[in-house]
């Protein structure tokens, strides 16, 4: 009884240890609970609708987040962007930042406190905003 007690323990710590690093959580985190979905790009698929509403509610100084996912190596890869309407953050995220699905996934981020609409930018899987000058690069989690 002692052993399966411990078993079952072990395995509850265990379970908390692990980090999901769940981009969608932390970017409902970071833009607020009444933010608008501007929606995600999958691979290789158009930015139109998605940019048009991240453009639109950045504008207008509405909460929203958008994803734009990118061909990863041997890992899911997306960049993201969240706005509470004052500040926006640049999020990074890699399912697997070693590859082979190895590790835990990983998100960076990025405060910028005077974001500016690109629509002119050289990558077109990116959010159409820039920050100058862009504050530092944090782990959010690992």
């Amino acid at each position: 009884m002692i052993r399966i007690w411990f078993v079952v323990v072990a395995a509850a710590a265990l379970a908390g240890c692990r980090s999901e690093c769940d981009l969608g959580d932390d970017l409902s985190t970071r833009s607020g609970d009444q933010a608008q979905n501007c929606g995600r790009v999958l691979i290789g698929g158009a930015t139109d609708t998605v940019d048009a509403c991240a453009v639109t509610a950045f504008q207008a100084k509405k909460p929203f987040f958008a994803r734009y996912d990118r061909q990863g190596f041997d890992s899911e890869v997306a960049l993201a962007v969240a706005f509470d309407g004052q500040t926006m953050t640049f999020l990074s995220w890699d399912s697997s930042p070693s590859g082979g699905g190895y590790t835990h996934p990983l998100i960076r981020t990025q405060s910028c406190a005077s974001p500016a609409v690109d629509l002119g930018r050289s990558d077109p899987v990116h959010p159409p905003f820039v920050c100058n000058p862009e504050g530092p690069s944090e782990i959010s989690c690992q």
